[in-house]
């Protein structure tokens, strides 16, 4: 399992290739195979024109990608992504997904953020205090609330199962 963790740092004194590289070699690549993987990784985020930046220097948004970059570059059959779109513009969001979508292993995403879930996920599984209240397919789960466009129905479905106001 490869994950990306909610919150992303910057690694002193490795540039974007170097610290996607090095979390790739972590875990368990070769040095050869971890740059190779990072430079893959990178292309697959869009941020290949800043691949020689320090991180340190990236905008939010970007060092978010960067944090999805180590964990593609990661040897994995499951990736777990926590809060990837946190603090992400909406182009960025638009990005995020078609990344996502273009992904050829199983993806597990942890999010607050349910304006993407008809367009990313096949299933949802709602926690409350620990506890699994819905797991089932998407389309279920919308029913189960109301509003004019997705991100109301799906915010309306988690208060329904979570009495979360």
């Amino acid at each position: 399992m490869a994950m990306m963790p909610q919150h992303i740092s910057s690694m002193p004194r490795l540039n974007v290739v170097e610290q996607v590289a090095f979390a790739a070699w972590l875990s368990g690549r070769s040095e050869s195979s971890a740059r190779s993987a990072a430079v893959k990784a990178i292309a697959q985020v869009d941020l290949s024109e800043k691949g020689q930046m320090d991180p340190a220097r990236l905008s939010g948004g970007e060092l978010r990608r960067v944090g999805l970059a180590e964990a593609l570059a990661r040897p994995s059959e499951l990736l777990l992504l926590d809060e990837p779109t946190a603090g992400l513009d909406p182009t960025q969001r638009a990005r995020f997904r078609d990344v996502v979508l273009s992904l050829d292993r199983p993806t597990v995403i942890s999010t607050h953020q349910l304006d993407d879930v008809d367009q990313l996920v096949a299933s949802v599984v709602v926690l409350d205090g620990g506890r699994i209240v819905f797991d089932g397919p998407v389309d279920d789960f919308l029913r189960r609330g109301q509003g004019p466009d997705v991100a109301r129905m799906a915010e309306s479905a988690f208060t329904s199962l979570t009495s979360t106001l």
